[in-house]
């Protein structure tokens, strides 16, 4: 025996040697006989021949039996008007190559369909990595701009975002809006280089041309994305303050917004804004360089919270720029401001869905709530530097295209320091099924006379519309109104609501309208009414009859109302008998008066005796007329820093 072969010497050794292979067991042709036929493996010759011959004897029986069958069927489909046997195979065929085809052309569409699907979530994927980078990009260029690398190097990079972004996008533009893109210059692009030249857009009256700040808003920027940029109080810490209405309760509230972060509470360096601080410190715009805009509504226990917010954003031109705060005071079972009319996965284009980033909610329990005083004033605290502050009630509707009207109007006073504030008109009649105005008229503040008992207070009355006695400009006006405001951002700083007025009703917006005079402000009826009122009178009464009012906690806090009235009248100057110890004087240096003007010139302007408590009627007569417009807003001062009043020694005199 040879050796065993080391690879099968587990299994047992082998019986042959390894020095050569081992014999076939069998031929190639005999096992392929046996495999087959085993029958035939084991006979003879003659024996397998005649099992050939007997097997094709069977086939040729067998197939020539089919084909006389087949020739019988076609001779008798002949007879009866049929196909012919050669046309009946071929349309079997032929049934077969639609199925096949058929068949192909379904699985074409599915490939198809595949692809394109393929191809929209690439383009998806492809979006929100440009998104993403994007958004990278300005993370990055915030931080150059904090860690000292200066506005050049953080704008350099937002101006490569904005290009990137552009790319990314795909954006299709006809020539003429290349032509038009290439003419314009962005504001936030042009920062840092002094002296650029901006162009005049006259089709858009929102853009129009101001020679310090240049147009508001280049239409041509596409594509104008959700993409958030504004501050949230969501994103901050509160800080604790005193119950206005019990001091020994505590409350957890925003911070006040400051421009600059080393000081807590700011206020202008001189006794006026200047024009530097306005723009560099409430300056704040999109990233497509328009103005944004923050909305202030304090709401008790209103339904309609909610569908005011929609119809700010629904009906705004351009809603991406906008950023609502509310302060929601409710009760268990009311409706939430912040809780959409329908639920989002129903509607997704609802603004409490779509715009939810932009949407700031304050709520507080109804218990806690003093009037809207104090309500207002946290409206206040949740500014955040953006260039526009407008103030509403909660029971409103817009128009279409609000934002930009407004924003034009605000623009064509030529005043930094103008203020647009009056009470609304009525909504029923006012606007049509489609959101537009019906009315060429609009209201304007000059109604107002002293009522109450001990601590008279001046009320305004209902005020007088009509059509516009200004043209191309809102319209000068004594008073400010706290159901409409829209002004520069920097008015809820300098001017914020005193949060030591509990249960103050009456009298709020004579003490706005004195601190804000006093520190420069200007007031102007809008020359086009932007959004209406919902009044509890027609068919509206019994749906606004249903609101609660806050007047419910008075048996907690009504005893707190006649000091707030003192604190109010004494820092105002409307009632000078009271002396600083008999009133609250806290925190004067961020609630009192202004020391631009002197509150003694502002009542003598439009007639107010405040040692005898009248006021000279027929006001609305110099107001409405013009003449009031026309006499002071000449004396606007050069960089528009509002009306210089110094050297004027008016005192208006009913006439009548």
């Amino acid at each position: 025996m040879g050796r065993v072969s080391p690879s099968v010497e587990k299994n047992g050794p082998s019986t042959y040697p390894t020095s050569a292979p081992p014999p076939r067991r069998y031929t190639r042709s005999k096992d392929r006989v046996k495999r087959r036929v085993p029958a035939l493996a084991s006979s003879s010759a003659w024996q397998r021949c005649l099992l050939i011959i007997c097997a094709m004897a069977f086939s040729t029986f067998l197939f020539g039996n089919l084909f006389i069958h087949r020739m019988i069927e076609t001779s008798e489909m002949r007879q009866n008007g049929h196909a012919s046997f050669g046309q009946v195979i071929g349309r079997d065929v032929g049934k077969e190559l639609l199925l096949i085809k058929k068949k192909a052309a379904e699985e074409l569409r599915a490939i198809e369909h595949g692809a394109v699907v393929l191809k929209d979530k690439a383009k998806d994927e492809f979006r929100v990595i440009g998104r993403h980078a994007k958004d990278a990009l300005h993370k990055v260029g915030d931080a150059v701009k904090r860690t000292g690398g200066g506005n050049g190097a953080g704008i350099g990079i937002v101006e490569s975002v904005e290009v990137a972004s552009g790319k990314a996008a795909t954006v299709k533009k006809t020539a003429k809006a290349k032509k038009e893109a290439k003419a314009a210059v962005i504001p936030s692009r042009k920062l840092g280089k002094k002296g650029a030249s901006l162009p005049k857009n006259k089709g858009n009256p929102d853009a129009s041309y101001d020679p310090i700040k240049g147009p508001f808003l280049d239409p041509t920027v596409v594509p104008r994305d959700t993409r958030r940029f504004f501050r949230s109080i969501r994103d901050e810490k509160y800080e604790t303050i005193e119950h206005p209405g019990n001091p020994s309760e505590s409350m957890e509230v925003p911070k006040f917004f400051s421009p600059d972060p080393k000081v807590h509470r700011w206020h202008p360096t001189d006794d006026l804004l200047t024009r530097k601080e306005a723009d560099s410190m409430f300056g704040h715009k999109s990233p497509w360089g328009d103005p944004t805009v923050y909305v202030a509504i304090a709401s008790y226990r209103d339904w309609q919270c909610r569908y005011t917010v929609e119809s700010i954003f629904g009906r705004a031109k351009f809603p991406e720029r906008i950023r609502v705060a509310v302060v929601d005071q409710i009760a268990k079972g009311d409706d939430k401001c912040s809780a959409p009319i329908k639920p989002c996965f129903e509607d997704q284009e609802q603004a409490l869905c779509k715009y939810s980033d932009r949407i700031d909610v304050f709520q507080m329990d109804a218990k806690l709530a003093v009037g809207p005083v104090f309500a207002r004033h946290l409206g206040h605290r949740m500014y955040r530097g953006e260039y526009f502050a407008m103030q509403v009630d909660a029971h409103v509707t817009f128009v279409q295209g609000w934002d930009q009207d407004i924003i034009g109007q605000w623009t064509a006073a030529g005043n930094e320091m103008a203020v647009l504030s009056t009470y609304l008109t009525d909504v029923q009649g006012s606007i049509d099924e489609n959101g537009h105005s019906l009315r060429n008229t609009r209201p304007i503040m000059c109604n107002t006379d002293f009522e109450g008992g001990k601590n008279k207070y001046l009320r305004h009355k209902s005020q007088p519309e009509g059509f516009p006695g200004i043209l191309g400009s809102p319209q000068l006006e004594p008073y400010w109104a706290a159901g409409f405001s829209f002004s520069r951002g920097h008015f809820v700083t300098v001017v914020p609501y005193d949060q030591h007025l509990p249960m103050i009703f009456q009298g709020e917006e004579i003490s706005i309208t004195v601190r804000g005079w006093t520190q420069g402000y200007d007031f102007y009826a809008f020359e086009r009414s932007v959004v209406f009122h919902m009044y509890a009178t027609g068919a509206n009464a019994e749906k606004r009859h249903k609101v609660k009012l806050f007047w419910e906690n008075g048996s907690i806090y009504g005893k707190t109302e006649q000091p707030a009235m003192k604190r109010l009248l004494g820092i105002i100057g409307l009632k000078p008998e009271l002396k600083e110890d008999e009133y609250s004087i806290k925190d004067l240096d961020l609630y009192g008066l202004g020391t631009h003007r002197k509150p003694s010139q502002f009542y003598k302007l439009i007639g107010i005796d405040v040692q005898k408590k009248v006021t000279e009627q027929h006001l609305c007569n110099f107001v409405t007329s013009g003449q009031m417009h026309h006499m002071f807003t000449p004396k606007i001062r050069k960089d528009g820093m509002g009306i210089d009043y110094e050297g004027i020694d008016y005192h208006f005199v009913d006439r009548h």
